[in-house]
C-alpha cells in the first residue's frame, strides 16, 4: 500500500507540475503574440493625430509639423524596433521564470491535494492495526480453550463452563467487529454503557486459558 500511495503522489505530482508548465507556456506565447501584434503596427502621423484629436494644443503642434511627419514616423519605427529587440531578448528568461514558478506551484498543489489521501491512508491503516490487536486476544483464548479440550475433552459441568466460556469469546468477538463496522462507518456514537464486572471476568478468563497453555 505505501508503494501504491508513493506512485500516486509521484503520479499526481508530475501531472500538476506538467499542466502548471503547458498552461505557463500557452500564456506567455499568447502575450509574446499580443505584444508582436501590437508592435508590428506602424505609428503614423495620421495615427497620432487620430489619438491627439481631445487635446487641441497638440493637435495644433502635429498640424504646423506636417512637413517633419516623416521624420517622426521614423523615429516612431526605430522605438517600435528597439522595444521590439528588447521583448525578443527578455522572452526566454521571463519563460525560464514562469515555468520555474509554475512547477513550484503545481508541486506545492499537488502536495497539498496529496495531504488529505495521506492523512485517511495512515488512519486506515492505524484502524487495521487496532482491528487486527483487538481481535488477537478473544483468538488466541478460544484457540488455548479448543486445544485443552482437544487434550481433556470436557465432560458434565466442565462442559457446560468449556461452552459458556467459548461462547462469551464468540460474543466478545461479534461485539469487537460490530464496534469496528460502525467505526469504520462513522456512526460509533462514541460512547456506550459497559459492564465492568463482565470485562473483568472476560479478560480473567483469558489470562486464564493463556497461563494454563
Amino acid at each position: 500500500m505505501d508503494k501504491v500511495l508513493a506512485t500516486a503522489r509521484k503520479n499526481l505530482t508530475f501531472a500538476t507540475v506538467g499542466v502548471a508548465i503547458i498552461c505557463a507556456l500557452v500564456a506567455s506565447i499568447a502575450m509574446y503574440a499580443y505584444a508582436e501584434q501590437r508592435l508590428q503596427q506602424n505609428i503614423s502621423a495620421a495615427k497620432i493625430g487620430q489619438l491627439a484629436q481631445d487635446n487641441s494644443e497638440l493637435s495644433a503642434y502635429i498640424a504646423s509639423q506636417a512637413p517633419n511627419h516623416a521624420h517622426f514616423e521614423t523615429i516612431a519605427g526605430i522605438i517600435q524596433r528597439e522595444d521590439r529587440n528588447q521583448i525578443t531578448a527578455s522572452l526566454p528568461f521571463v519563460l525560464v521564470a514562469v515555468i520555474v514558478m509554475s512547477g513550484l506551484a503545481g508541486w506545492w498543489l499537488s502536495r497539498r491535494l496529496l495531504s488529505p489521501v495521506k492523512e485517511a491512508y495512515l488512519s486506515q491503516r492505524r484502524f487495521m492495526q487496532d482491528a487486527a490487536h483487538e481481535l488477537r486476544n478473544p483468538l488466541a483464548a478460544m484457540s488455548t480453550m479448543l486445544q485443552q479440550a482437544k487434550n481433556r475433552p470436557p465432560a458434565g459441568k466442565e462442559l457446560n463452563t468449556f461452552i459458556q466460556s467459548l461462547g462469551r469469546q464468540a460474543t466478545h468477538l461479534t461485539s469487537i467487529t460490530t464496534d469496528l463496522l460502525l467505526l469504520e462507518h462513522r456512526d460509533y456514537p462514541g460512547t456506550q454503557e459497559i459492564d465492568i464486572a463482565e470485562l473483568l471476568g472476560d479478560i480473567v478468563e483469558e489470562l486464564h486459558h493463556q497461563a494454563v497453555a
